[in-house]
């Protein structure tokens, strides 16, 4: 896996654009969370904005997130990372774990989601308006079309929440980003 420490810091000179095309929340409806909101608003010459909402009915006590990164070549198939982390542990120790990509994550999710906090959850959990900030990705990332998975669950393996980001990645200049 890459060191993505590095790509961390925030940098605007990305040589691509990410445009965000759609969210949803899938394999619905789940145990013991509600969703309220799970979208996509879309404005003209404006970053996309990301809103998701869910309620938690009972105190959740531990929590894990499974990360996948899906690149399309016919089929979404996974592309660099595909992991699964320890929430309630990683959020205990305050965003100081060993993980780097989940310290990556940790950084863009902080950046604009308020309810991150230690264990338990419970209730409403709601991020809204999220703006995926492209000086925040890697620069590593080709040219194409990507599929975020993100699932929380708990430890008996019962998903609290499972959505799906589409997103985009296009060159600024005049030539492809390609893989190789």
């Amino acid at each position: 896996m890459p060191d993505l420490e590095v790509a961390t810091g925030k940098n605007n000179s990305r040589p691509f654009t990410i445009k965000v095309l759609k969210m949803i929340c899938v394999n619905q409806p789940y145990g013991y969370t509600v969703v309220k909101t799970c979208k996509v608003k879309l404005a003209r010459n404006q970053p996309a904005k990301l809103n998701l909402a869910f309620d938690i009915q009972r105190p959740a006590n531990s929590l894990f997130l499974s990360y996948v990164l899906n690149y399309k070549y016919t089929t979404y198939r996974p592309l660099l990372f595909d992991d699964s982390f320890d929430m309630c542990r990683f959020m205990a120790e305050q965003g100081g774990g060993t993980n780097v990509l989940m310290n990556f994550m940790y950084k863009i999710a902080t950046s604009q989601i308020t309810w991150l906090h230690k264990c338990p959850y419970v209730g409403l959990q709601n991020m809204s308006d999220f703006v995926l900030d492209e000086g925040l990705m890697p620069s590593f990332l080709p040219a194409g079309d990507f599929r975020a998975d993100t699932r929380i669950f708990d430890k008996a393996n019962e998903t609290i929440v499972d959505f799906q980001i589409f997103y985009s990645v296009r060159a600024k200049g005049l030539f492809d980003l390609s893989m190789g």
